[in-house]
């Protein structure tokens, strides 16, 4: 039975004959990838909304993500000649920094007769939530960001001034809030690819403007799905769908707030759409469950976490392939600590290093979103 006085863990086994540090690591990698709300959507191949591109690289330095828009002229035809009427590919990539993070958890030789083997086991589940809430987070702050350092809110992700001790250098700020002249300047260079309740509704360039306009009552609705779709395969340069299936079916992904989603699931030809193609063979009903929805070629996947824009504004984004980068560095390290008060107080920490960013074309001014239409709806009916 554990000791009161022992806050560490005592119930541990004998060493796992079988432990393998590199399996443990690489273990550890899968299940951070696949266990957190975006996992579905994530991949290395550049037709996923989040795309991973794993380069080994040290803190400070970057990947290069690569972006290609689509061909635009007709060609040439019969004896015309080609050469002279070549089409400019429209090619640019996206440069992500990618940056150290870590945690670790404390044990002493009063909690058990430590060993790396014998302390993982326990301390990963702990390890490894941080590091998908981390995750998460940085996710959710590129979805809404206007530029590779600057979001629509006050960031997720940047470090916790609280964990700040004297003599530290000062807390690096990993990304800011976007001001308004910022705000305004993405708005104006991505106006066919944001949709403020339904198109039309917007202020041009202004966005406070545009954001007040979401009145009481501008709930997300079946339209606002079709809005939002329409503008993906119709801006320029297009989104591209997500192809699903041996049928080459064509997806977007709808990545909403809760609030959003709530509206979404109650709108009647939604429920009527789930309903009926539910009864023609799925297994899951999201109506009953919570699960993804799906309308008109767009699945719609609730991410709390998300938020609300303001007390009356709520938010979501839809997604087409490379609507943002995660850049790795490195696989998740495992490290021990055995050098504090005299070997006595040990630990085992986390050791990442990633970047997570919005993929955008930049001419040098402008920040155009390359696969994501954003959306706001009024977080209450009237």
């Amino acid at each position: 039975m554990a000791s009161p006085y022992n806050p560490g863990y005592q119930d541990v086994s004998a060493n796992p004959t079988d432990f393998s540090l590199p399996r443990f690591k690489q273990e550890y990698m899968d299940e951070y990838i696949r266990t957190n709300r975006f996992s579905k959507y994530m991949g290395t191949e550049n037709d996923m909304p989040i795309q991973i591109i794993a380069e080994m690289k040290k803190g400070g330095e970057t990947i290069k993500c690569p972006m290609i828009g689509r061909l635009k002229k007709t060609g040439v035809y019969g004896n015309m000649p080609l050469s002279g009427r070549e089409e400019e590919l429209n090619r640019q990539s996206h440069t992500l920094t990618v940056e150290y993070r870590r945690n670790a958890v404390s044990l002493t030789e009063r909690d058990e007769q430590f060993s790396i083997a014998r302390a993982l086991p326990q301390v990963r589940p702990h390890l490894l939530r941080w590091s998908k809430e981390q995750l998460r987070n940085d996710i959710i702050d590129a979805l809404f960001s206007v530029s590779p350092r600057k979001t629509m809110l006050a960031p997720l992700a940047n470090p916790d001034s609280t964990q700040v001790i004297s003599g530290d250098p000062a807390v690096p700020t990993i990304k800011t809030q976007a001001t308004d002249g910022e705000l305004d300047a993405w708005q104006a260079d991505n106006e066919d690819r944001v949709l403020f309740h339904l198109p039309g509704a917007e202020t041009a360039g202004d966005f406070s403007a545009s954001i007040g306009a979401v009145g009481a009552g501008d709930i997300a609705t079946a339209d606002t799905i079709r809005a939002a779709k329409d503008k993906a395969v119709t801006c320029d340069p297009h989104i591209t769908p997500i192809v699903v299936g041996d049928d080459d079916e064509e997806y977007f992904i709808m990545f909403a707030s809760q609030t959003m989603f709530r509206w979404l699931q109650k709108d009647t030809e939604i429920r009527e759409y789930n309903q009926h193609a539910l009864e023609r063979g799925s297994k899951r009903n999201p109506i009953r469950t919570g699960a993804d929805l799906e309308f008109d070629g767009v699945i719609i996947r609730p991410v709390p976490e998300i938020g609300n824009h303001s007390d009356a504004v709520t938010r979501g984004i839809l997604c087409g392939a490379e609507a943002v980068g995660v850049g790795l560095g490195m696989d998740p390290d495992f490290r021990e600590n055995k050098n504090d008060d005299y070997g006595h107080l040990k630990g085992v920490g986390i050791t990442e290093c990633l970047g997570v960013e919005k993929l955008q074309w930049h001419d040098g001014t402008n920040y155009t979103d390359n696969g994501c239409v954003t959306v706001f709806t009024a977080v209450a009916a009237s």
